[in-house]
């Protein structure tokens, strides 16, 4: 997340498919992988869910619509 660039960084659309797509590889098996995922979601949203994939699926499916 914090290497997003500015256009990113600017553009709601934008950081909500980067969010998207980081829940998505909440399953990763590579423990790095998981670490910084659960980092860039915790920057990016400003929640701490952790690592939990359905944790951040029901936030985020309460969330996404008012996400700025």
């Amino acid at each position: 997340a914090g290497n997003l660039d500015n256009t990113c960084r600017k553009n709601t659309a934008c950081r909500k498919r980067v969010i998207e797509a980081l829940i998505a590889k909440l399953d990763d098996e590579n423990p790095k992988v998981k670490m910084t995922v659960k980092r860039s979601l915790s920057i990016l949203t400003a929640q701490r869910l952790g690592d939990n994939k359905e944790e951040w699926q029901v936030w985020w499916g309460k969330n996404k619509e008012q996400f700025k």
